[in-house]
C-alpha cells in the first residue's frame, strides 16, 4: 500500500535547478561518492535477473508573458537518471524550440555533485517577451528488480555508530540550511529522544517511530513547495520528502550519514495535475508518480533506504481528523522500501543543496517576468531489449 504522492518536490526540482542563477550545475544533487553509494546499496540488496523497461518522455514549456527578456541560463540542463548496476538509460530524442525554431544538439555532463544531465546546446541566453521555450526529452530505461534485504542480525551483534568511517561523516553529516539540526526545535527534539549510546540501527528506528506517531500526512489541500524540517515538527504535518528531510536532519545531528534520494515509479492508468505559485507552475504526470526517501548509512549493511510513505506493510490511521502512516514495525520502512521491492527508477540524490530555497528563487523569477512554467511527464512500458 502507498499514499498518493504529488509532484511537490521532484519534478519541480528539475525546473528549479534550471533557474538557480548562481550556478549552472543541476540542483537535484548527488554526492561526490555517488558511485560508491550505488555500489554499497547493491551489495546490501541482491539484484534478481528480472528487468522491466520503460520509455520516459519529459516536456517543458516556459512562456515569458512579461515586458522584458527572461534569463534562460540553466533551463537547458535537464537531469537524467544515471547508469548503474541496476538501471541502464538511453536518450533517444532531445530537442528544444524557441517560437518554432528547433535544435537537437546536446551533450551529457556530470554536475559538481555527481548527477548526470543532458545539456541542450545553442539555447539563447534570454527569452524575449511573448515567446515560448519548449524542451522535449525521451529516453529508454531498463531497471533490474531487487530482492528483500536481510536485516536479521540481533541488536547485540550490531557495531556502534563510532564504526562509521569519518570520511562519510564529513561528507554526509554536515549541517546545511535545509538540514539544520542546530535549529532550536530540532536540537530540543534530539535531546528528548535520548538516543545517546544506542546502535545506529536503534537510533534510526527511534527517529522513524517518532515520525510515524507524531507527523500526520496532508490531504485534501494544496501542499506548498517550501517545507523545512522545523516546520514539519511545529505543524506535525508532512509528506514523503518532508518526513525524509526531518529524518535526515535528525540523523546528521547524531553523526549518522544520510541524504535524500528521489525517483519515478510506474503507476499504470494514473494521471495527475498539480498547480503551484498561483498557477505560474503547472505539472502533469501520466502513468507515473514521483517519490522521495532517505538513505542512511547503517553498519554493518552500509547504505539503506528509509521510506516513509511507500513501503510494504504500510497502513493508515485516522485520529481526530488527521491521517497517520503506520507500520507493524519501524524496520518495515527499511526492509519494505519501494526502491528495495519495486522497479523504481532512481533519478538522483540531494546531499547538500537547499532545494527549498531554490523553489523560492523560481517563484521570484516567474513573478518578475510574469512567466509561466509547465512540465509534462509520461512513462510507458516497452519490450526489455533496447
Amino acid at each position: 500500500m502507498r499514499l498518493q504522492e504529488g509532484s511537490k518536490l521532484f519534478r519541480t526540482l528539475r525546473a528549479v535547478s534550471a533557474v538557480d542563477l548562481s550556478k549552472l550545475n543541476y540542483l537535484i544533487l548527488v554526492s561526490l561518492l555517488a558511485a560508491s553509494i550505488a555500489l554499497a546499496l547493491l551489495l546490501s540488496l541482491r539484484p534478481s535477473v528480472e528487468q522491466v523497461s520503460y520509455r520516459y518522455t519529459f516536456r517543458l514549456y516556459v512562456f515569458n508573458n512579461g515586458s522584458s527578456p527572461m534569463p534562460l541560463k540553466g533551463f537547458e540542463c535537464i537531469t537524467i537518471p544515471s547508469n548503474s548496476s541496476r538501471q541502464r538509460v538511453w536518450i533517444v530524442d532531445a530537442r528544444w524550440w524557441v517560437n518554432g525554431s528547433a535544435s537537437s544538439s546536446y551533450e551529457l555532463q556530470e554536475t559538481e555533485e555527481g548527477n548526470v544531465e543532458a545539456k541542450l546546446l545553442g539555447v539563447p541566453e534570454l527569452l524575449t517577451p511573448s515567446s515560448t521555450f519548449k524542451v522535449e526529452l525521451s529516453m529508454h530505461i531498463h531497471v533490474a528488480s531487487r530482492e528483500r534485504m536481510n536485516l536479521s542480525l540481533t541488536q547485540d551483534a550490531l557495531p556502534p555508530t563510532s564504526s562509521i568511517p569519518e570520511e562519510l561523516k564529513r561528507s554526509f553529516c554536515s549541517k546545511t540550511s535545509l538540514w539544520d539540526f542546530e535549529d532550536p526545535i530540532l536540537s530540543q527534539l534530539l535531546k528528548e529522544l535520548k538516543v545517546e549510546g544506542r546502535t545506529t540501527l536503534s537510533t534510526a528506528l527511534t527517529f522513524i517511530e517518532w515520525i510515524d506517531q507524531r507527523i500526520a500526512y496532508p490531504r485534501g489541500q494544496e501542499w506548498g513547495l517550501v517545507r523545512y524540517p522545523n516546520q514539519t515538527v511545529m505543524e506535525e504535518l508532512g509528506d514523503c520528502d518532508d518526513r525524509a528531510n526531518l529524518f535526515i536532519a535528525l540523523c546528521r545531528g547524531v553523526g549518522i550519514p544520510c541524504f535524500l534520494q528521489y525517483g519515478i515509479i510506474y503507476e499504470p492508468g494514473k494521471t495527475s495535475n498539480a498547480s503551484y505559485f498561483n498557477g505560474r507552475y503547472r505539472h502533469s504526470m501520466s502513468q507515473l508518480s514521483r517519490h522521495g526517501w532517505a538513505v542512511a548509512y547503517i553498519p554493518p549493511w552500509g547504505w539503506l533506504p528509509v521510506d516513509f510513505t511507500f513501503f510494504e506493510g504500510l497502513s493508515l490511521r485516522e485520529d481526530e481528523g488527521r491521517l497517520y502512516v503506520e507500520a507493524s514495525s519501524p524496520i518495515d520502512h527499511i526492509r519494505g522500501a519501494a526502491v528495495s521491492v519495486r522497479s523504481v527508477i532512481v533519478e538522483g540524490n540531494v546531499t547538500s543543496r537547499d532545494y527549498m530555497a531554490s523553489n523560492l528563487k523560481l517563484l521570484s523569477l516567474l513573478e518578475e517576468h510574469n512567466a509561466f512554467l509547465t512540465c509534462e511527464e509520461l512513462l510507458e512500458p516497452r519490450p526489455a531489449s533496447p
